[in-house]
């Protein structure tokens, strides 16, 4: 990381091309989080029969059925080129359902699907020529088929199950020769109708399948290719109760494992999503992982994967008391226990047409049909961010009851592990006036002592100075001993090396050079401070020349390569606190935000949390994160405009990087805990 820090036209520069910070010894720990590949929905309308599968350059892709271009399969490129279609984006202009993508060996994409004639037809891609063409003859199936899944051998071959209309729904199982599709065993290899027909083939390139048994009463069945026949793997209906939402996969042992909804007859209205897995002998049944939301039902409410070591990802739509549907994942840890992965309903609403894969990295991607966004496709992936921060303001007042409760709350999220790149501050660091010497009490009072947790001590902390540190309140100045000069003295980190303050400055080449932050003192910009006495104090805001620091922080910014532009500093352009919109911050500072396509505007001065957006112009919007609720509250909200999310509460922000989205939780003292945040902003990289 490089800093380049500038006082402004008050004194030398400081901090030219050094390492930002002082060497301190606790390093930054990624915290993962749930984040939508491309920070937006995929699908152009509301659509279902989503399907997932991860290619070998660990790209996710896509395949789903909307209401205005039916089948459609959308591959994701990259933070820059973002999804794309691979072919049209109408694949097949009828009706399809029952969609399965999976891919042949070398990562050649295939589609299976029911089309208008309700049989199958199986597409394959070809990258060169970004078309689609007919793997063997199309509508091969002799009847209608339903639940159709797609699998291949390391040979390339492909194999297809489903529900056999034709023949009482019984299960069948074709595969590719080369020119035609033909029967793997029997047809209708079921002894009575099928559902939920699934089919995987592991290392050991034998098929296995597995359905819902309707001789069992809709209990689950699994069966292995033994030459020309289906052996069972356990007892036909080996599950306990019905069973819907079928989901098989393979692990590196050749062993089965599947997913799926337990309807036990003791709460028929209250299904749960859980899993058993093949020991090599018999079926273990793993514990409950949640209830299902039954408005889900039959939909796809369940999903399951496995990583690089076998352990199972479920993931279903939650219907707890409060997650409403969303989906929840949790993965089986240690061989005993489910245990999350995030937090549950972590994105979007109502999740139908549940699917997942788990990539190269072993980070799961979720697939579904999002009722939040009109029931457009959503991807969404566990991954750890590029980058993270926490961010206050308005804290230094001494360590009162509201400062020492959100300096606990801030220890208590890094003592379990969400340890920061470094913690920005938005200003008014020292209050009443700023600080009046190198060795001024303040300085231990408000921030040493208070931020002294074990967890806190070892973390850097980048200041912009709020109109308090700036002198704010003074009396006697120009012959005041308040002065802003010293927090940006060097010296002051010989109180606490963790202390660096900064009026226009950069900090560059964060999260793999994809990240630059901006400082930029704005107490200088209010028209008003500057016909007080106090804006007279030494150093103060009288020695700044404004054009000239805008003319630096434009020129910063039009030199940064990165893909993440913020800009941090005290007064928020936008607000629905007591200070409401600042003309001044508008006027000054929003068309450079507007000029350079920054994503992201973090302030304080209003002492509270907020998260606003607003749209400047039709091709530029940008949010605003308020963080003033560091110690002391004030009043609101005051108004409604552009924003969000207000939050009267003391806390701080953590803001997690990614390559399409930036996510902003708020941590709050009144929310009660450090391990589950408030609120959640997520802010596209591209509008």
């Amino acid at each position: 990381m490089l800093a380049v820090s500038i006082t402004g036209v008050d004194g030398p520069d400081r901090h030219l091309a050094v390492p930002a910070g002082p060497s301190l010894v606790t390093a930054a720990n990624p915290v993962p989080s749930w984040t939508i590949i491309g920070a937006k929905q995929i699908s152009k309308a509301a659509a279902s029969w989503t399907s997932v599968a991860v290619d070998v350059n660990n790209a996710p892709c896509v395949a789903y059925s909307d209401s205005l271009t039916n089948l459609t399969v959308r591959r994701y490129f990259g933070p820059d080129a973002g999804w794309r279609n691979l072919g049209p984006s109408s694949i097949h202009p009828g009706t399809s359902t029952y969609l399965s993508l999976a891919q042949a060996p070398g990562g050649v994409n295939h589609v299976a699907y029911r089309g208008n004639s309700g049989k199958i037809t199986v597409l394959k891609y070809n990258f060169q020529k970004n078309i689609w063409t007919e793997l063997g003859p199309p509508r091969f199936s002799p009847g209608g088929a339903s639940f159709i899944s797609l699998a291949f051998d390391s040979k390339g071959t492909a194999f297809v199950i489903y529900s056999d209309e034709a023949l009482g729904k019984r299960a069948t199982v074709q595969k590719f020769d080369g020119t035609k599709w033909v029967l793997v065993g029997p047809r209708g290899l079921s002894a009575d109708a099928a559902t939920d027909t699934r089919i995987a083939i592991g290392p050991n390139d034998v098929p296995v399948i597995a359905y819902a048994d309707a001789t069992k009463g809709g209990r689950a069945t699994v069966r292995k290719l033994s030459g020309a026949s289906w052996a069972l793997m356990g007892p036909m209906g080996f599950t306990t109760n019905k069973v819907s939402s079928i989901v098989l996969r393979i692990n590196s042992l050749n062993r089965p494992v599947i997913g799926y909804i337990d309807y036990a007859p003791a709460s028929p209205t209250k299904p749960k999503a859980t899993a058993s897995r093949w020991t090599g002998t018999a079926w273990t049944k793993l514990p409950t992982a949640g209830t299902v939301a039954t408005a889900s039902l039959p939909r796809n409410a369940v999903s399951l994967s496995l990583d690089s070591a076998g352990v199972p990802y479920l993931v279903f739509s939650d219907g707890a008391t409060g997650v409403n549907g969303k989906f929840t994942m949790k993965k089986y840890t240690s061989g005993i226990a489910w245990t999350p992965v995030g937090k549950s309903g972590p994105i979007g609403g109502y999740a139908r047409y549940l699917d997942v894969a788990v990539d190269n990295d072993d980070a799961p991607v979720v697939v579904f049909s999002d009722a939040a966004a009109l029931n457009k496709t959503t991807v969404a992936s566990w991954k750890n961010p590029l980058m993270s921060f926490m961010a206050l303001g308005d804290w230094g007042r001494g360590g009162n009851a509201p400062q020492k409760a959100t300096a606990a709350l801030m220890a208590g999220a890094a003592g379990r592990g969400m340890i920061p790149e470094f913690i920005i501050s938005t200003g008014d660091n020292f209050y009443p006036s700023g600080l009046t010497s190198a060795n001024d009490p303040q300085f231990a009072s408000s921030f040493k002592n208070v931020y002294s947790a074990p967890a806190l001590k070892n973390i850097q902390w980048e200041l912009v100075l709020g109109n308090h540190d700036n002198c704010d309140g003074a009396v006697g100045c120009p012959n005041c001993k308040n002065s802003p000069s010293f927090q940006l003295s060097d010296n002051i980190g010989k109180l606490d090396p963790r202390f660096r303050a900064h009026r226009t400055s950069f900090l560059e080449d964060l999260g793999g050079g994809k990240i630059a932050i901006f400082f930029i003192d704005t107490s200088p910009f209010i028209k008003q401070y500057r016909t007080t006495s106090w804006s007279k104090c030494p150093g103060g805001i009288q020695t700044q020349n404004n054009a000239a620091n805008l003319a630096l922080l434009d020129s910063l910014l039009a030199n940064s390569f990165a893909t993440w532009k913020i800009v941090i500093g005290h007064h928020p352009p936008n607000s629905n606190g007591d200070h409401g919109n600042n003309p001044d911050i508008i006027a000054a500072i929003e068309p450079i935000l507007t000029k350079h396509k920054v994503q992201a505007y973090f302030a304080g001065h209003d002492h509270n949390l907020e998260h606003l957006r607003k749209k400047v112009t039709s091709t530029y919007t940008y949010d605003t994160i308020v963080t003033g609720g560091g110690s002391s509250l004030s009043g609101g909200p005051k108004g409604t405009a552009n924003s969000l999310k207000f939050l009267p509460a003391n806390g701080f922000a953590w803001a997690s990087f990614f390559d399409d989205e930036l996510l902003v939780d708020f941590y709050t003292v009144q929310g009660g805990n450090s391990s589950s945040p408030t609120y959640t902003a997520r802010i596209p990289r591209k509008p």
